[in-house]
């Protein structure tokens, strides 16, 4: 497929130049979606300008001897908020209370009765938390920011393969595509 950037119409990828306003067109490498009553093909739209019916990804129509194929890539990133000070004793008075004596102890009592259900732990210990921890436990629920990156793995070495596939919104897990074969684990 062909886009005009400048319109966003898409022509197929014999088309050189837009009918519209004669820009030169160039490879689209985004999604294309197709809108089932007018058939009429759209990038950066989630509905049809002509009848605003919701529109759904385009899928190739291939020949026998036709496939696409696609580049992957999977790294991993690793965020973290800044270290936040906590007291165990803090949490002596609380319910439950805590009764450990070190950190395994105490990582084992926040997964049992904290970390899953802030708001309820805060709410039933109001008045046996200080506002600094009370503080802290509510920024525990916030993700942490982009930009503190303590990882990425994409820094190390690459972890790209090739899939030969095609085209298929049903596919949703793998970005509407269903891969038919791939070079990941060569």
């Amino acid at each position: 497929m062909n886009v005009c950037k400048k319109c966003n119409k898409v022509y197929d990828e014999k088309s050189q130049f837009c009918e519209q306003c004669g820009e030169t067109l160039v490879q689209n490498t985004a999604d294309v979606f197709q809108c089932d009553k007018c058939r009429k093909l759209f990038i950066d739209s989630e509905f049809c300008p002509n009848d605003g019916s919701p529109l759904k990804i385009y899928q190739r129509n291939l020949t026998s001897n036709q496939i696409e194929i696609r580049n992957v890539e999977h790294y991993t990133v690793q965020i973290a908020t800044e270290p936040m000070l906590l007291n165990m004793d803090d949490f002596k008075n609380c319910v439950p209370p805590y009764e450990g004596t070190d950190s395994n102890d105490f990582m084992t009592y926040l997964n049992e009765n904290t970390l899953y259900d802030i708001e309820s732990f805060i709410d039933q210990n109001e008045a046996n938390l200080d506002d600094s921890t009370r503080d802290i436990l509510w920024n525990l629920e916030d993700h942490p920011d982009e930009e503190n990156v303590i990882y990425d793995s994409r820094n190390k070495q690459g972890n790209m393969w090739h899939e030969l596939g095609r085209t298929n919104p049903d596919y949703t897990k793998n970005g509407g595509f269903e891969t038919l074969e791939s070079n990941q684990y060569d």
